[in-house]
């Protein structure tokens, strides 16, 4: 495998990108189009933000993703900002979910909170200073949980830290990309594989162990 940064866009199961408009989902961008094209557009609207691009930087500290199931990528373009978390861990709300699929029917309720105040100190502008700021994860939990309960909010519920093993990358523009891999471990992934003649991993974890990329 070539070294370098690696990226990961999670999907849904169907491999279609979707928008959140209110509370509709509207398809965007097949994992097709991704792949042929060589694009990946911004699809991401939550917490009042610019619609934007969120994918995550693989690392030793970051190998889980928002969804089981994507494409994984590299790119020249570098990321507005990133941060060390699922944004989500940084709203004006203390009821969390971990998994996708049990926020799927209500995204709307966890998507339309506002960001804490001061949020932006935990924004970095580039993989070097992620890494060298949040070294470890007790880093980041630490950091969160202060974060929050300073402003009047609950820490991180322990059962909920997987929002700190995957980063949020953040582009604002189209990226284009040259696909590295399909994961998730069902026919589909392995069908968009085979068609596109890329690897097939059962997860990103899978896929970054393989690399031996620190």
């Amino acid at each position: 495998m070539q070294k370098g940064r690696y990226f990961v866009k999670s999907m849904e199961e169907d491999f279609v990108l979707k928008m959140l408009v209110w509370e509709a989902k509207i398809a965007n961008q097949t994992i097709e189009n991704i792949i042929e094209n060589w694009i990946i557009n911004p699809n991401t609207v939550s917490f009042n933000e610019p619609v934007r691009l969120s994918t995550t930087i693989l690392w030793k500290n970051y190998v889980e993703t928002y969804r089981p199931e994507g494409i994984i990528f590299q790119t020249q373009q570098e990321p507005k900002h990133i941060f060390p978390f699922d944004l989500i861990v940084l709203t004006d709300n203390d009821t969390f979910e971990v998994h996708y699929y049990k926020m799927e029917g209500n995204l709307w309720f966890f998507y339309q909170r506002n960001l804490i105040p001061w949020y932006e100190q935990f924004k970095c502008t580039s993989y070097e200073e992620i890494i060298e700021k949040y070294p470890c994860v007790e880093d980041v939990i630490d950091g969160v949980n202060a974060f929050r309960i300073v402003h009047g909010f609950k820490a991180l519920p322990e059962d909920k830290t997987r929002l700190i093993q995957y980063n949020e990358a953040v582009f604002q523009e189209p990226v284009k990309i040259n696909p590295v891999a399909i994961f998730w471990t069902n026919e589909r992934a392995k069908q968009i594989a085979k068609t596109h003649n890329l690897p097939y991993f059962g997860s990103a974890k899978e896929f970054y162990e393989s690399t031996n990329n620190e």
